[in-house]
């Protein structure tokens, strides 16, 4: 976290029904969220209770509200490997996919801070060997763009009155009524 590599080195990410599954652990810890395991109900706990994902089943918690999840969580050599996108867009990220390299994006914004987090693919020998997780502060260039948006609005409505004049002044002209 903060343009630190974070590296899922004992279970890579894998894909079922065209979902990435994840270690939950890596990821909710590099979005700043705690994870706890309920072993009284075979559950997976974020974020104090915000999500509740009851490992083998396509059943989880989300925001207190039971929801059906398209792929089942699961355990894959002691850890808990869950559908990125419901977490993330959980925990108020933005997911995007790129289907080139393989790579999820994973944005998020937490103590005032923009975060973005790069997840890729670790192949050798024509098969998947993990993935590393690399989050960049993305602050600055957040805020950076919202500012050129703003100015772009602001200069295009500056301009707009002084051109509407000249165009109609040269009507006026064209017209001989000037």
């Amino acid at each position: 976290v903060n343009n630190k590599a974070i590296s899922c080195p004992d279970q890579k990410p894998v894909i079922q029904n065209e979902r990435t599954l994840v270690p939950i652990r890596f990821v909710a810890e590099a979005l700043g969220y705690d994870v706890e395991w309920n072993k009284t109900d075979n559950s997976a706990v974020i974020d104090d209770g915000k999500i509740i994902l009851y490992i083998g089943t396509n059943n989880a918690k989300i925001n207190g509200k039971s929801v059906t999840l398209d792929v089942a969580s699961t355990i894959i050599r002691d850890r808990t490997m869950v559908p990125l996108r419901v977490i993330a867009e959980t925990l108020d990220c933005s997911v995007d996919w790129i289907g080139e390299t393989q790579t999820v994006l994973v944005n998020t914004k937490k103590n005032g801070r923009d975060y973005q987090f790069d997840i890729s693919r670790i192949d050798s020998a024509q098969e998947m060997r993990g993935m590393v997780i690399l989050a960049f502060d993305v602050t600055e260039q957040v805020n950076a763009e919202k500012h050129r948006r703003e100015f772009t609005a602001n200069v295009s409505h500056e301009l707009k009155t002084p051109l509407q004049t000249i165009i109609g002044s040269a009507e006026l002209m064209e017209l001989g009524i000037v």
